[in-house]
């Protein structure tokens, strides 16, 4: 099979024996409703500052390799480091990964350092990085909903080789009575290429119309599009000139064909062009001069791409502040907080899901990838916390070092307690009383020295 000019070898697929699909879909190539090749050529204007910045943001992700080991003492064979305090608590904090199986019965999670799969990940192709798939694998989930990685295995330990992001307007779904899913065909210039289900990994959002495709942030706000171009549009056509003129000039006089193309002629040549914008226009023989204002109407449509603007970029799961030069640094900052952790962070979890339950069990069901947290931590929250901390003396100094992931200090073991501090049901012991103490401790140390003399 030829794909892209090169030549792959495939292998099969196994076939399974429950019946799970209905007769009525089996073998048929299931048709989306929606227009994939319309929305990849939408793919312009706010479309593409929308989506190329979920694709972009998405692609500088780290994505890490790990293991879980079902005791402490178990051997690994790959290179591999233990995970910091705060790494392991964030992915135990995932709902996906605590969730897997190898997981809940591990007892220590490490980081895998090299290993095949994260060889694939640096170079996916010949033509393509791991951070160009993440970003084509984004984008055309952004503009169709879907996206599909043709996984080339070896022939030898079927492993994966390569990764290839097919474009996802020319795939579909062949279903299948045992496996829901059969395969796929890739169509493009009157040729099909076939392949196996076990063959492709599909990412898709989610979507309660259509079970074998997802839909899109652009399917969703696909009127809003519409009418954004059409604004543009109307837009072009004031400036170009081409709605309708700027103004008029009117006579009571009969103007001949000869003296009609002079006075356009003399009206061009002396305020027409950007240089002589604003000039005074002096007027003969009864000519007067009538502008052309925009009605309210038209006012309203140029107006509202503002609007139009505000809709895609919620849709993409953006806020306007992102791209507003009015706002604060504040608000922008915040902004792109919240961009990150509902935008960003649930997309990545469902790529994480996706590589974990698909690729991760080819080689090994006791590891996976997760993406480090793209969430910046609240820096200020957390000096409150680890003061408060201190203070309580709910934690020592060492064990707030371990969660910032520096290392322990000699005197950093003993939690510090204010000297007030008593525990629950003891008396209060005054200034008077500590002297005392220290007094008769002193004698007794005077009486003893007196004695070994």
């Amino acid at each position: 099979m030829r794909l892209f000019g090169l030549e792959l070898k495939r292998t099969g697929s196994k076939k399974a024996n429950a019946a799970l699909a209905p007769d009525w879909i089996a073998g048929a190539r299931w048709l989306s409703g929606q227009d994939f090749h319309a929305m990849v050529k939408a793919y312009k204007s706010w479309i593409y500052v929308c989506a190329n910045k979920n694709a972009t943001t998405m692609s500088k992700q780290i994505l890490n390799l790990y293991a879980a080991k079902p005791k402490t003492d178990s051997r690994v064979l790959a290179p591999h480091k233990a995970v910091s305090n705060r790494q392991s608590k964030y992915l135990m904090g995932v709902s996906q990964i605590k969730n897997l199986t190898s997981v809940r019965r591990s007892k220590e999670i490490i980081e895998v350092t090299e290993h095949p799969f994260l060889e694939l990940l640096d170079r996916a192709n010949p033509f393509m990085s791991g951070s160009d798939i993440l970003e084509m694998t984004t984008l055309f989930q952004e503009l169709t909903g879907n996206a599909y990685w043709y996984i080339v295995k070896d022939e030898v330990f079927n492993l994966p080789q390569q990764i290839w992001v097919l474009p996802s307007q020319f795939m579909r779904v062949i279903p299948s009575k045992e496996k829901i899913v059969a395969g796929y065909v890739y169509s493009q210039f009157a040729e099909e290429v076939p392949f196996d289900a076990d063959e492709i990994v599909h990412f898709k959002y989610p979507n309660p119309n259509d079970f074998f495709y997802g839909v899109s942030p652009l399917m969703a706000v696909s009127d809003a599009y519409n009418t954004n171009e059409n604004i543009l549009r109307f837009t072009n056509a004031l400036f170009t000139n081409m709605a309708r003129p700027e103004g008029v000039l009117q006579t009571d006089q009969v103007l001949s064909e000869p003296d009609f193309e002079v006075l356009k002629k003399e009206w061009r040549a002396a305020y027409g062009g950007p240089d002589r914008a604003r000039k005074t226009a002096v007027l003969q023989k009864g000519l007067k001069y009538s502008p052309i204002t925009m009605t309210p109407q038209e006012l309203d449509y140029v107006q509202g791409r503002g609007v139009v603007k505000e809709e895609i970029c919620n849709a993409f799961g953006q806020s306007v502040a992102l791209y507003s030069e009015k706002t604060n640094r504040a608000n922008s900052e915040q902004a792109h907080l919240v961009f990150l952790r509902d935008t960003i962070q649930p997309r990545l979890r469902r790529i994480e899901e996706t590589i974990n339950g698909v690729l991760m069990p080819i080689y090994d069901q006791k590891i996976f990838v997760a993406f480090d947290n793209p969430v910046p931590e609240d820096r200020a929250l957390r000096i409150k916390e680890r003061e408060s901390n201190l203070k309580s003396a709910y934690s020592s100094i060492n064990e707030e070092r371990q969660i910032e992931g520096r290392d322990a200090v000699a005197w950093g073991d003993v939690p510090i307690v204010q000297q007030n501090m008593i525990p629950l049901g003891a008396a209060p012991t005054s200034p008077a009383d500590q002297s005392s103490s220290s007094s008769e401790g002193q004698s007794e140390e005077d009486e003893d020295a007196k004695a070994e003399n």
